[in-house]
């Protein structure tokens, strides 16, 4: 879905208006952070390589809700407090549904909806 957001921010703003958007879902850096480091730094790396005050990251997930134990989606809580440690903003699709596949569905519906808005704002 993250690959799906950022290919509609940069690719459907026609002429001069494309939007910067990437996706953090690189192999070859997943698996060169996962093997130097460890699989929980795949993300907050990338976001401090990355990511500027200006910037907002969107995490996708069907188990990480910003207030989780801290066992659990750990890779995406550190790239939420990397990202909030650089000044940027964070936005969690939410986790509505009563399974996996409802929950996607509805992150699916969200984002469409939230590019079909930014298009409009920036026209």
């Amino acid at each position: 879905m993250a690959d799906h957001m950022a290919g509609e921010l940069v690719g459907t703003f026609h002429g001069d208006n494309p939007l910067p958007a990437i996706s953090l879902t690189n192999p070859a850096i997943f698996t060169a952070l996962a093997n130097d480091l460890d699989y929980r730094h795949i993300f907050d790396k990338q976001v401090v390589a990355y990511g500027i005050p200006e910037d907002i990251l969107i995490i996708f997930s069907t188990s990480y809700n910003g207030n989780m134990p801290q066992a659990r989606s750990l890779n995406l809580r550190y790239a939420h407090t990397a990202a909030q440690t650089i000044g940027m903003k964070v936005i969690i699709f939410p986790q509505d549904g009563d399974c996996t596949e409802d929950v996607q569905d509805n992150q699916q519906k969200l984002m469409h909806q939230v590019c079909r808005e930014v298009k409009e704002y920036f026209g």
